[in-house]
């Protein structure tokens, strides 16, 4: 694969990524932290040519991205507001002439 061919696929990727998170990680120490990226920090800087390189043609291809996270987010917390809809645990039955025993040689009474 031709070099400006994995650089697109690469800015793609990543550019979905960061959708993904909500946030761009512009410091290559706190993207290398995070434990699903879909780059080495290696293989970024082989490509791209330099962890910085990565930002400007991000700009250049991507120049919408933080309005697209920033779309994510508002989807997200539309989506937290339905998800809290929880019903309620059962209550426990009560049964008449029914105790609980702990197993010891104890009688029902």
């Amino acid at each position: 694969m031709s070099t400006s061919m994995q650089k697109r696929k690469m800015l793609k990727t990543l550019s979905e990524y960061y959708i993904k998170k909500g946030k761009v990680y512009d410091s290559s120490v706190e993207y290398s932290r995070q434990d699903d990226t879909p780059y080495s920090i290696k293989e970024i800087k082989k490509i791209m040519g330099g962890w910085s390189m990565l930002f400007k043609y991000i700009n250049t291809d991507y120049p919408n991205l933080e309005k697209d996270i920033e779309k994510g987010k508002s989807k997200d917390k539309g989506n937290l507001k339905k998800a809290k809809k929880v019903p309620p645990p059962p209550k426990p039955v009560r049964t008449a002439g029914f105790s609980i025993t702990t197993g010891r040689n104890e009688t029902n009474t």
